[in-house]
């Protein structure tokens, strides 16, 4: 192909950037319009943009909540029993009180003894679910005979436990059909409210036990 110079008519390459005759300078051929692929692509990109930031910011919102949920008495509630419904001795070991010992072996062994189910259930096939319903301080006597009890047992200071608070979980036990209880309804389900103890040892929360006190809600 050719191209013709629109001062002196003088024919060049269509390559050509100027006229070889003149020396004037050939206009630059406009680019094409973009496709009707190029348009979906790019209507695409601009979707997408905004959908994958949705995205990143729900997902640090739901990563921050569940990262909150795990610290203070609250969060130590949720690994224990999360841990304990689990059977997850050793995981569970690491969040419970020094009253069952202050070597690992010593709280992995009693780890596995412990009856997190909170159930009263004597079916073997069910699903637990549980909610926490309240924190309460524990009384200041009660959480005296805690420091004491610790301090004196594993020779630590007094403040050695800082704090206690009373947590309230409603545990629902929700139960599977099975050969053995083929006569229950899928579905059918208990649901217990049990009170615990949570310490706060060393600057940490750790579970400490079933709270069987009057704390004057029931």
């Amino acid at each position: 192909m050719s191209k013709f110079c629109s001062n002196c008519g003088a024919q060049a390459d269509d390559t050509a950037a100027v006229c070889g005759n003149c020396g004037t300078p050939f206009e630059l051929a406009a680019d094409p319009a973009p496709t009707a692929a190029a348009n979906i692509a790019d209507k695409l990109k601009k979707l997408i943009v905004p959908i994958v930031a949705i995205v990143v910011v729900l997902a640090l919102v739901f990563g921050g909540i569940k990262i909150f949920q795990s610290f203070g008495p609250k969060g130590a509630v949720r690994k224990a029993l999360s841990a304990g419904m689990n059977g997850k001795a050793e995981k569970l070991a690491s969040v419970i009180s020094i009253k069952y010992g202050e070597k690992e072996k010593d709280r992995k062994k009693a780890a596995k003894n412990l009856d997190f189910y909170l159930t009263e259930s004597n079916q073997k096939k069910y699903k637990i679910s549980y909610k926490i319903k309240d924190v309460k301080d524990l009384p200041s006597d009660e959480l005296e005979k805690i420091q004491e009890n610790i301090a004196e047992k594993f020779d630590k200071d007094e403040d050695y436990v800082s704090d206690a608070k009373i947590v309230k979980v409603q545990v629902t036990v929700k139960n599977k059909v099975t050969k053995e209880n083929a006569g229950m309804y899928k579905g059918d389900y208990s649901r217990i409210t049990r009170k615990v103890i949570i310490t706060k040892e060393d600057g940490k929360w750790k579970f400490y036990g079933y709270y069987y006190g009057d704390d004057d809600d029931d």
